[in-house]
């Protein structure tokens, strides 16, 4: 009597090879990634008035730190104003209150933190002041 084994898939039963496990990394809520020192990069301010932008800007020397702690207060140092202690609070994943000013979050990654404000003083001639903090770890 004779078995053709080529008429099988296979003659002996297959080895299942095991995938290895990959931990599963939760993932951090806006809240979460803000609360960090990060150092100042720059400041960027516009203010804008007479139909002109009146820019100003400031590179963060490595002194300067804003340290956003989970109980609500913001440790902030930089160097042309010196140290301060500031309220914020988070109030949707992408808005910021420092001190009653409104930020938008524009960018945050692990290492990369950007805030974005603007105040309209005026919509009849148009009278604005911006400002751009770029942050990082």
């Amino acid at each position: 009597f004779w078995i053709d084994c080529s008429l099988f898939t296979s003659c002996k039963k297959d080895k299942v090879e095991e995938t290895p496990e990959v931990p599963i990394v939760p993932t951090k809520t806006v809240s979460q990634k803000i609360t960090a020192k990060w150092g100042v990069t720059t400041i960027a301010d516009n203010d804008y008035y007479s139909n002109t932008s009146h820019t100003t800007s400031y590179n963060g020397v490595a002194s300067d730190y804003l340290d956003f702690r989970s109980d609500g207060k913001l440790y902030a140092q930089i160097m042309p104003f010196g140290k301060d202690t500031i309220p914020y609070s988070l109030v949707n994943d992408s808005t910021l209150n420092i001190d009653s000013e409104i930020y938008k979050i524009k960018q945050l990654t692990d290492i990369k933190f950007v805030l974005y404000a603007k105040d309209i003083f005026s919509t009849i001639t148009l009278e604005y002041y911006e400002s751009i903090i770029t942050l990082a770890k």
